[in-house]
């Protein structure tokens, strides 16, 4: 079994009818192997796992599954620790959603991109390596600072106008008017892709505490595979996150006012993020329950433990933004259906935007048949 084996893959397949996108289907095939690898596992154990299975969002699944056997042990963390804990996952956050913006979605020269990219992969080594004494196990609050977050965000910000010639505060008003800069000339080339069939409002935003099935049932499974609030497939990315704040709420309202794509929307809204400062982020941890809940770069990721008498783990579950955001019937199947399109290239353009713009935290194989009446 390889690490690819476990990480999964989605498989979208598009039909286009007489010009127009007719059905797009998801399946995934993320891991149900994971729980199997995990069982029978020492809590310490398990968590050392999951941190070498994931490469995206490493940190923040360390810090998920650190936080979630922590809980079903009963141990009490510190809030130095917690706090620290989660400033490294939205300092995680911004790194990985500037490498997208700069290797999928801005048109900046290579050098610029690869300069870039080499200073934000070193400054934050530099910041995991300092955060070291936060990630152990049942951790007291002994050699926990705030100073490598605050130089974090410094070179950050220093890394990112450099790259781009305007500071992270520009960042939003620049894309909403379309300026002449890298980011403007991206949301205004984001607004050409064909328009939707209606008017299409982003899904209610992920809840901080979804109800989960009981443990180890097959509901758990279940809901893991094909999530659902209140009988809704939602959302969970930057763009909905930003619906739980009145600012946030604003700045969407302003986006779909000027018209702006629903892909761009979702762009602007990772721009929002990147020019916030790094502060402690949403991390959930309910005593004794064996579960953390936590906001991680690209949207709500949930992690579940239930250990047996021995202390070892019983059942693991895992539930990360890619099956909120790639629900079979969410939003990418939603928004496409009935969106007229001019040729295959069009629309191979038009799905990879979308795909990138919801982030799958997985390889995805894109297949589109063309027909015609």
């Amino acid at each position: 079994m390889t690490i690819a084996t476990l990480a999964g893959q989605l498989l979208i397949r598009v039909q286009v009818l007489n010009g127009h996108i007719h059905t797009a289907s998801l399946q995934s095939s993320r891991p149900v192997m994971l729980p199997r690898i995990l069982k029978q596992l020492m809590p310490e154990v398990a968590v050392d796992r999951i941190r070498l299975l994931y490469s995206l969002c490493a940190n923040a699944q360390q810090v998920a599954a650190l936080c979630a056997c922590e809980s079903a042990l009963g141990l009490s963390i510190p809030p130095e620790v917690m706090a620290a804990r989660s400033k490294l996952v939205q300092a995680e956050t911004q790194k990985e959603q500037a490498w997208s913006l700069l290797h999928h979605w801005l048109a900046v020269p290579h050098g610029v991109k690869q300069q870039a990219s080499q200073k934000l992969t070193h400054a934050f080594l530099r910041l995991q390596q300092a955060s070291h004494p936060s990630l152990s196990f049942g951790k007291d609050a002994e050699g926990v600072s705030d100073a490598p977050f605050n130089q974090w965000q410094y070179e950050f910000q220093k890394i990112m106008q450099v790259a781009l010639s305007e500071p992270l505060e520009s960042f939003v008003a620049s894309a909403l008017d379309q300026k002449n800069t890298p980011v403007g000339g991206l949301i205004k080339q984001l607004n050409m892709h064909p328009s939707l069939v209606r008017h299409y409002v982003s899904g209610l935003p992920t809840p901080l505490s979804p109800h989960i099935p009981t443990p180890g049932s097959d509901d758990l499974l279940a809901f893991t595979q094909h999530p659902t609030f209140n009988g809704q497939c939602c959302e969970s990315t930057p763009l909905a996150r930003l619906y739980q704040n009145e600012s946030g709420q604003a700045l969407c309202k302003e986006a779909r006012f000027r018209q702006c794509h629903p892909i761009a929307q979702r762009v602007i809204a990772l721009l929002a993020e990147l020019s916030t400062p790094v502060s402690e982020s949403n991390c959930v941890v309910i005593a004794n329950s064996g579960s953390c809940e936590l906001e991680a770069a690209r949207g709500r990721l949930f992690h579940q433990v239930i250990l047996d008498r021995a202390g070892l783990v019983q059942s693991y579950s895992i539930l990360a933004p890619t099956e909120w955001n790639f629900h079979p019937e969410g939003i990418l199947t939603t928004a496409l259906q009935g969106v007229a399109v001019q040729s295959k290239t069009e629309t191979e353009a038009l799905l990879h935007d979308w795909i990138r713009a919801l982030d799958p935290c997985v390889d995805y194989v894109l297949t589109i048949e063309e027909e015609a009446a």
